[in-house]
């Protein structure tokens, strides 16, 4: 199990409430949906968010890198989850930075999104008690309308930037004090963590910023 507890008062009243639903929607036999979206700029929580409820959740988690989603739903793979769905147990598939499966559809992108839509709402899904939870940058316009249909999406939760006293606040406790918050703008939660850390937001913006770049290549963040 990893170790991770979603440290509350460092997210959003959205962000908490919808942790609260997404534990409850794993533990439920009759789910509002079974995909979960994260949406948000690099750096505001959401590989936190999921370590989170890998650290709470009795469900088994599977980390699906971006080449494999086009091949979801291939027999090899369907084998490992009956295995795995033997435990009796919801199984989680976690895909991080998922917007090519997730944006809107193009030639690159139809077999990515069908096999998410295939197991989010599909007789396999169901039967093995499957869910999807995918992180993505992409902006909810981008995203594909069959995404998003209700009955397939149980929730999207955003993360947003932290105002700047919130973000001082934070400093100030996982620092202990040590280092003084002087944010003076919206900042991203790693932003505010690497500057508990080491006094310095360098290294953090720095790794956004780098991350932003790569999104706007593919236009996929703005």
């Amino acid at each position: 199990r990893i170790k991770g507890n979603l440290i509350a008062e460092n997210y959003s009243e959205e962000v908490r409430v919808g942790f609260d639903k997404v534990l409850r929607e794993y533990s439920s036999a009759e789910p509002t949906g079974r995909l979960t979206l994260l949406t948000g700029e690099p750096g505001t929580g959401k590989s936190h968010f999921i370590r989170g409820l890998m650290a709470t959740s009795d469900s088994t988690f599977l980390m699906v890198p971006p080449n494999m989603i086009g091949r979801l739903t291939g027999p090899d793979f369907l084998v490992l989850l009956a295995g795995i769905q033997e435990k009796n147990l919801p199984i989680v598939l976690v895909l991080e930075d998922a917007d090519a499966a997730l944006v809107k559809r193009e030639k690159g992108s139809l077999s990515a999104i069908s096999e998410v839509l295939n197991l989010s709402d599909g007789i396999m899904g169901e039967l093995l008690n499957i869910h999807i939870l995918a992180s993505t940058n992409a902006r909810l316009l981008d995203l594909d309308t069959a995404i998003v249909r209700p009955g397939r999406l149980s929730q999207k939760i955003e993360f947003a930037l932290h105002e700047a006293e919130h973000a001082n606040a934070i400093v100030d406790k996982l620092s202990e004090s040590k280092v003084q918050g002087d944010f003076t703008s919206p900042v991203a939660l790693a932003v505010a963590y690497q500057k508990a850390k080491q006094g310095d937001v360098k290294t953090a913006t720095t790794k956004i910023d780098t991350a932003k770049k790569t999104r706007q290549q593919y236009g996929q963040y703005n």
